[in-house]
């Protein structure tokens, strides 16, 4: 975080002066390019992953105040139980229901805060489609997923591991089973931003596939009207089953 603090008054000056642009394009170019798929895009830490991180955040935090922050207090109010191992049929069916509940009321407050959305985060999010469609020109279907995948990814899922650290909540806020619900919402988002279902496993999340797949779908398509995307153009629709 001290890195941060002292790369974002840098951030700051090249903004007032009009050249931040150059900075983040070489960042995103340098990324795509360092790629052999859309899938492998920011899964690895870089310098210029660090940047394009710093940046986003800096630029998008009071958008991500405005709509994180809400649904963070009421996950904090409601204390639900999203305990998907080591209970019974009836308490697995009760809590996977709650688990649906609270990641498709997640994807509705995203999807409609575009208009509260920075237009510099914007901009990033447009840029890296125009990227990887020029990296990719063959994988069509994947240009929205590297957007979803880099804002989810980069941007959403960080701030509900640590929503302390992001300013959502206070850390007496937090008792540990409101840690749980949002680690267990933060693996779901970002399944439903790569478009990629759970195969089964000890923790029964392929339960939550069908609300998966619902969110993809809304997902997809709310950034397909945020980045103002030619939906002529072949985007991913089908959600892929985990391997």
């Amino acid at each position: 975080m001290k890195e941060k603090s002292q790369l974002i008054p840098l951030l700051r000056v090249l903004l007032s002066i009009d050249v931040a642009d150059n900075l983040i394009d070489y960042a995103l170019c340098k990324e795509v390019q360092s790629c052999d798929s859309i899938q492998s895009l920011f899964r690895q830490d870089s310098k210029n992953i660090f940047v394009l991180d710093t940046y986003i955040h800096m630029v998008g935090q009071e958008y991500l105040l405005s709509v994180l922050r809400p649904f963070v207090a009421q996950i904090i109010k409601d204390q639900p139980n999203c305990e998907t191992e080591g209970v019974s049929k009836e308490d697995l069916k009760h809590n996977i229901q709650t688990i649906k509940n609270a990641m498709l009321r997640l994807v509705d407050v995203i999807s409609s805060s575009d208009d509260q959305c920075s237009p510099l985060l914007q901009a990033v999010l447009t840029k890296l489609y125009s990227f990887a469609m020029a990296r990719w020109p063959y994988d069509a279907p994947g240009w929205v997923t590297a957007v979803t995948g880099f804002l989810f990814l980069r941007f959403f899922v960080p701030s509900l591991l640590d929503p302390c650290e992001y300013l959502l909540c206070r850390p007496w806020e937090l008792r540990f089973q409101e840690r749980q619900t949002l680690f267990k919402l933060s693996i779901v988002l970002q399944k439903m931003s790569n478009m990629v279902l759970f195969r089964q496993a000890a923790n029964n999340f392929h339960l939550l596939n069908p609300g998966v797949q619902l969110g993809s779908f809304t997902i997809n398509q709310w950034v397909t009207a945020m980045c103002n995307i030619d939906t002529s153009m072949k985007i991913r629709t089908e959600v892929r089953s985990e391997k």
